[in-house]
C-alpha cells in the first residue's frame, strides 16, 4: 500500500534562493486549492423556490364495447402518456425536484356517435370508479361516483386527494374506468375524460 506524506525537507534547504522558491510553490499549490474549494462553495449556494402549475389531459378517448351483462366490472382500460419531461421542462422543474402531483378533478363525457340507434346516456350505469396504475407501482383508487346523475352524457367525479408524483413520473399511467352496470347496451360508444392534475416542484436558482 502506497503512503502519501509531505515532505518536510523543503524547509531544510541550505540555499536561501531555492528554500524560497519551494516555499513559493507550496503555497501556490495551496492557493490554488483554496482557490478551487471556494469555488465550488459558491456553485453550492443554490435557491430552490416552490412552484405549483397545472396540466389538464383531455385527448385520451376510451372505447367501452357493447355491454351484454349486468354488475360490476371494468368499461375501459387504456394507457395515457403523461408528457411528464415536457410538462416539467415548460415549467423550468427538473426531474430530480419534482415533488407532488395531485388529481384534482375529472370530468367524463360519453362520445356516442351512433345513427342506427338511439344515443345513449349514463342512465346504463348506477355508480363508477377510476384506477390508476404505473409501471411497478400498484392499482389504486383515484376516483368515484355514486349515484351517477340521470338522463346526462357527462358529469364530475368525487376526487380521493393523494399524492400521485410516483405514477405520474413515469412515462405513462394506466386508467381503468370500472362501473356497476344496471341495463345491457347495444351498441359502442366512447369515454372521454378530462382530467385536471397539479404538480408542485422546486425551481433551482444559482445565486
Amino acid at each position: 500500500m502506497r503512503i502519501c506524506r509531505f515532505d518536510f525537507d523543503i524547509f531544510a534547504e541550505s540555499n536561501p534562493k531555492k528554500m524560497k522558491s519551494k516555499i513559493f510553490n507550496v503555497l501556490l499549490v495551496v492557493g490554488a486549492g483554496l482557490l478551487i474549494l471556494t469555488l465550488n462553495s459558491c456553485q453550492q449556494l443554490e435557491k430552490l423556490t416552490e412552484i405549483t402549475f397545472g396540466y389538464t389531459y383531455k385527448n385520451d378517448t376510451f372505447p367501452v364495447p357493447v355491454i351484454s351483462t349486468t354488475g360490476d366490472m371494468d368499461l375501459s382500460i387504456k394507457l395515457i402518456n403523461t408528457n411528464i419531461s415536457k410538462i416539467l421542462d415548460d415549467n423550468g422543474v427538473s426531474s430530480d425536484h419534482f415533488k407532488n402531483a395531485y388529481i384534482k378533478s375529472i370530468n367524463l363525457q360519453m362520445l356516442d356517435t351512433t345513427t342506427q340507434f338511439t344515443p345513449l346516456d349514463f342512465d346504463f350505469i348506477s355508480k363508477m370508479k377510476i384506477y390508476i396504475q404505473a409501471d411497478g407501482k400498484p392499482k389504486k383508487l383515484i376516483a368515484q361516483k355514486d349515484p351517477i346523475p340521470s338522463a346526462t352524457d357527462n358529469f364530475t367525479l368525487d376526487m380521493e386527494n393523494i399524492d400521485l408524483v410516483s405514477y405520474f413520473d413515469k412515462s405513462n399511467v394506466q386508467l381503468t374506468f370500472s362501473a356497476t352496470v344496471v341495463s345491457p347496451t347495444d351498441h359502442e360508444f366512447m369515454l372521454i375524460p378530462e382530467i385536471r392534475v397539479e404538480f408542485t416542484g422546486d425551481i433551482v436558482e444559482t445565486k
